[in-house]
């Protein structure tokens, strides 16, 4: 395996941390937002699309041929994408609301496994025999975790329900993306993408009569940061990340964010961790680790 710079690699490791970290602020930032759960994951978009523009547009003049939508397919895959991520954010930000923040970010974790299966039926790409483990790890810590808190609060546990539909929405999300990543560059993707995203999120808002202006520069600032600290941003160091360190690190890096997200959610609400979520969530993180570490050696390139 060929190594990259000590350096870099110590800057991608600090650089996945810190995207771990990113990933836990969301629940913080959708609970003490002064608009409701789907208008702050419609600022998250509205906010952060001009740096998505102008980064495409960047993008489009590093590259000879530049390509962009132009068959009616294109557009319907990039807008299906777009309509599974705004469900996502929808189910994911309203299970902020009624369970737990580390019930929320621990069944959300569960995407890689539902992206292999998916991956499987539609791709007829090999289940190998850790992803069998991994799901089962993944089933039994979902049992664990969302009966415990059925056992305490019904409403608790149709957050855990939310949480998980929104995993589901989300692994369809980039099932739809991995037909469009070998054709679009990621600014393309993600510029062109977050438009219906933005549509459906703010009609959904405006439908169901949540709050849509802030009152405050309170309010403004915290959208702001969800949209640049951890939409832009946290992409971004994400990408660095993956560069410069093997996709096992890279994954075990990614499980940090729902232990960053348990000790904020104790941190501003005062939010502790039963033994289910203990057990429940140590076994997700398990299963899920196993599903993320690649089954090949794969070789690293500065």
């Amino acid at each position: 395996m060929e190594q990259t710079d000590p350096r870099k690699q110590t800057l991608a490791v600090l650089a996945g941390i810190m995207t771990a970290f990113a990933l836990a602020c969301v629940p913080v930032c959708v609970r003490l937002s002064e608009v409701g759960p789907t208008a702050t994951g419609f600022y998250r978009f509205f906010l952060s699309f001009p740096f998505l523009m102008t980064w495409m547009i960047f993008d489009h003049m590093k590259d000879k041929a530049p390509k962009t939508p132009r068959s009616a397919k294109d557009y319907y895959l990039i807008w299906l994408a777009g309509a599974f991520l705004a469900l996502d954010l929808i189910f994911w930000h309203w299970s902020m609301v009624h369970t737990s923040v580390v019930n929320a970010m621990l069944l959300s974790n569960l995407t890689p496994i539902f992206v292999a299966l998916a991956s499987w039926i539609f791709f007829s790409e090999r289940l190998t025999v850790p992803i069998g483990f991994a799901i089962a790890f993944a089933v039994i810590g979902s049992m664990i975790l969302v009966g415990g808190t059925f056992s305490l609060s019904q409403t608790q546990g149709m957050g855990d329900l939310m949480a998980f539909c929104s995993c589901l929405f989300f692994s369809a999300f980039l099932t739809t993306i991995k037909n469009l990543t070998g054709k679009f560059r990621t600014p393309v993707i993600m510029a062109w993408g977050a438009v219906p995203t933005m549509y459906i999120l703010a009609v959904t808002a405006y439908v169901s009569g949540e709050v849509m202006i802030p009152q405050t520069l309170y309010g403004w600032g915290g959208l702001f940061f969800l949209a640049l600290f951890v939409h832009i941003v946290g992409q971004g160091l994400l990408t660095f990340s993956m560069t410069h360190i093997s996709a096992t690190l890279s994954a075990m890096l990614m499980c940090l964010a729902p232990l960053f997200s348990g000790a904020l959610a104790w941190l501003f609400f005062k939010e502790g961790l039963g033994m289910n979520q203990l057990l429940g969530g140590i076994v997700i993180l398990v299963g899920v680790l196993i599903a993320r570490i690649p089954q090949k050696r794969e070789r690293i390139t500065p």
